[in-house]
């Protein structure tokens, strides 16, 4: 069966609401290896990871087992019946692993930190780069794409929470929300006796939840002061594929739709605009090879309309 989407088509924006609560400071930084450069300046996208495929698989465990103790200590009663169920799938592990398969949800990592030993060791070997982004300029899933429907999915960042306390209120916030009556999901509820429309509030909560435990990691990696850019695939969108060293990767382009051309209908562009980058650092080591590394990344920038943006070495002179 076709789920129809949610039903806030009348604002035309649906955002994760994990994102409210977790607001990311105006710049992070996006660490990758020199292939990742090229790939996102000259295609003009980032490229958003299923959920369910991780570089540590560990992760959203994680993250859904905060989610599941909050639910078990708390016991809530009075949610939408779509919530309810979710919460309930989460704390099942059969059930649980079913919403993940099934998970629509991406996710892009950066930091706050634009010079961390720690993303350089783990994200951008020894010949690394860490791409500043703006985080206030909204983006969106397949930006170039013709989009029949009213409903654009904004793809906001949202900033990991690492401190017990700070995951609980975080979850607690994120549920809270989830029942306002003005909510896609409590929108999609009301009409529940329609075919299809029980099975996409239930969808729809799943995937909050999915999205909330992606923000959620131990207290352990602190230091990496993670943000995450947060997509989900619109009815009919299906990832795209990429090879890796771990593997085949489903995969979500992200970026700045162009003009919609004045389609009165409200369909999506047909262009890309370049990303918000507004500014990239070369990582260590420092050496001979540095000016030279640099000079490479200004080229790149310079072609690709980014000449404005500057080109800094890393601080740290070597990685120990």
């Amino acid at each position: 069966m076709e789920h129809p989407e949610p039903s806030k088509t009348i604002a035309g924006v649906y955002t994760t609401t994990v994102a409210l609560f977790s607001e990311p400071p105006p710049a992070v930084w996006h660490y990758t290896d020199p292939a990742g450069l090229v790939g996102i300046v000259s295609s003009r996208r980032l490229w958003a990871t299923s959920t369910k495929l991780l570089n540590d698989p560990t992760e959203l465990a994680y993250g859904l087992d905060r989610i599941s103790e909050w639910y078990r200590g708390y016991q809530p009663s009075d949610v939408l019946p779509s919530v309810l169920q979710a919460l309930q799938w989460v704390s099942v592990p059969e059930r649980r692993q079913r919403l993940v398969d099934e998970s629509s949800v991406f996710v892009t990592s950066a930091s706050h930190d634009g010079d961390s030993i720690g993303q350089w060791r783990a994200y951008a070997s020894t010949s690394g780069y860490a791409i500043r982004f703006d985080t206030r300029e909204r983006l969106s899933v397949f930006p170039d794409q013709p989009r029949s429907e009213r409903l654009v999915h904004a793809t906001p960042w949202a900033t990991v929470a690492y401190e017990p306390e700070r995951q609980q209120e975080l979850i607690g916030l994120v549920v809270d929300a989830m029942q306002d009556p003005m909510n896609d999901l409590a929108l999609l509820e009301g009409s529940a006796s329609k075919p299809g429309y029980r099975e996409a509030a239930f969808q729809l909560a799943s995937e909050e939840l999915l999205a909330l435990a992606a923000c959620i990691k131990p207290p352990q990696f602190e230091e990496e002061k993670e943000v995450r850019l947060i997509a989900r695939l619109a009815r009919g969108e299906h990832p795209l594929f990429r090879a890796t060293a771990r593997g085949v990767l489903p995969y979500a382009p992200v970026g700045i739709g162009g003009a919609f051309g004045g389609d009165p209908r409200g369909k999506a562009p047909h262009t890309t605009l370049q990303l918000p980058i507004r500014g990239v650092r070369v990582g260590p080591p420092d050496g001979p090879t540095m000016t030279q590394r640099i000079a490479g990344v200004k080229a790149l920038l310079d072609a690709s309309d980014l000449g404005s943006a500057p080109v800094n070495p890393s601080e740290i002179k070597y990685l120990p």
